[in-house]
């Protein structure tokens, strides 16, 4: 009998597994204990969504009729046109629906377009540490993958450089995320003009991966696709999640903006992959992006005050753990290498993952982000209630205690 194995494609091969499958000893002693696990793994936030979009899930009349019938494959005409409306006050420039690839979250609208631009065989770089997702949908189109780190002391110069060593010519398409996940590094102006300038240098394509930019920030956020008033939107493709904006991670809506001629394409990939978003869910979508400013605000206050407390426990805490105070997002990048380097060897991030679950606290592997973090771990403020962060914060900070030298 022939092997399973024997019938995958070798792109399949390619793509990273689920960061957290070491850990599942663990959660598993955890979980027969019955105690409770702060979930400060993944990138949720607990603040619900605006109530306009909870309430379209109430009209089930029109749900059922819409269920029953295939809606319109780019979208609803409503919607494309207030997130092209919300988009050219964002970027300050102008966008129409043409220029909005709507789909089954980011992740998906993301995939489309990199399906639309890329071929197998061409070269992406990824400045890192990144969204680990960006690294399997360029491979999964077939392209190749070249890290390029950003670096602790990190100026445009010094990140220029490390571009301009990493380009060859079969180079097509740069990556970056801004606010950045895992450590919420906020890219400022003199990065993105040097983006920019090394994009049009190269005539390279650039995914600017935005989905925190109606977050709360420490930094002004400035869109990539506005630089030089606007140049750059012709080769960008603007990421935007539902999921980040709107609190709407389980609807799975998301959409990018970019140049019309690159979305029609992308939309010939949606058509066969998709074909559409559930019309009641595209509804969601656009009660989301009309909600009031004060929601908007009320969010990001939410953030503003999870943060402050993560930081102030962990300052408190006095832990032999290193970390950049994040600009923007929902992160903190946590650095372990001072608790494992006296260790030789004896201790690895694995065991400190491990005792921190069995303490009460999941937190993300940073080798997922990137090269040169295998000594990292991501911890995001938004996804527990106050109490339940707080819970999770003292959870770290005993189950770190219990390892340092």
């Amino acid at each position: 009998m022939r092997r399973p194995e024997r019938f995958v494609g070798s792109l399949a091969t390619t793509l990273k597994p689920s960061v957290f499958g070491t850990l599942e000893a663990a959660l598993a002693r955890r979980t027969a204990t019955g105690r409770p696990l702060a979930p400060l793994h993944i990138g949720d936030t607990c603040y619900p969504p605006p109530p306009a979009a909870l309430a379209e899930l109430n009209d089930t009349a029109r749900a059922a009729a819409e269920l029953a019938r295939y809606g319109p494959t780019a979208g609803l005409p409503a919607l494309l046109d207030a997130l092209a409306s919300h988009e050219a006050t964002m970027l300050g420039c102008p966008v129409d629906a043409s220029c909005i690839l709507f789909g089954g979250g980011g992740t998906y609208a993301f995939g489309a377009v990199a399906r639309a631009v890329l071929d197998p065989g061409d070269e992406v770089l990824l400045i890192s540490p990144y969204w680990p997702g960006a690294h399997s949908i360029f491979t999964a189109v077939g392209a190749h993958v070249r890290e390029v780190p950003r670096g602790a002391a990190s100026t445009p110069a010094t990140l220029g450089a490390a571009l301009e060593a990493a380009v060859t010519k079969r180079t097509r398409a740069l990556y970056f995320v801004s606010p950045n996940n895992p450590d919420g590094f906020v890219f400022g102006d003199e990065y993105l003009k040097l983006f920019q300038a090394f994009a049009e240098a190269h005539d390279l394509f650039v995914f600017a991966d935005e989905v925190y930019a109606e977050g709360y920030a420490t930094a002004p956020l400035r869109p990539f696709a506005a630089t030089n008033s606007g140049q750059a939107f012709a080769r960008t493709a603007t990421i935007r999640s539902f999921s980040k904006s709107h609190g709407l991670s389980g609807a799975r809506l998301g959409y990018v903006v970019a140049p019309p001629e690159v979305v029609a394409y992308a939309r010939r990939v949606s058509l066969f992959q998709l074909f559409s978003v559930p019309l009641p869910l595209q509804r969601m979508a656009l009660a989301a992006r009309r909600a009031p400013a004060s929601w908007l605000a009320g969010a990001q206050e939410f953030q503003r005050r999870h943060r402050a407390l993560t930081l102030d426990v962990l300052t408190a805490s006095d832990l032999p753990v290193t970390y950049a105070e994040p600009e923007g997002a929902c992160y903190v990048f946590l650095d372990f290498s001072r608790i494992l380097e006296p260790h030789a060897g004896l201790v690895t991030l694995q065991h400190v993952l491990e005792r921190c679950v069995d303490h009460g606290v999941l937190l993300c592997p940073g080798h997922a982000f990137g090269d040169g973090f295998e000594s990292h771990a991501r911890l995001c403020f938004t996804a527990a209630p106050e109490a339940e962060l707080r819970a999770g914060l003292d959870a770290l900070v005993a189950a770190v205690s219990s390892l340092a030298p």
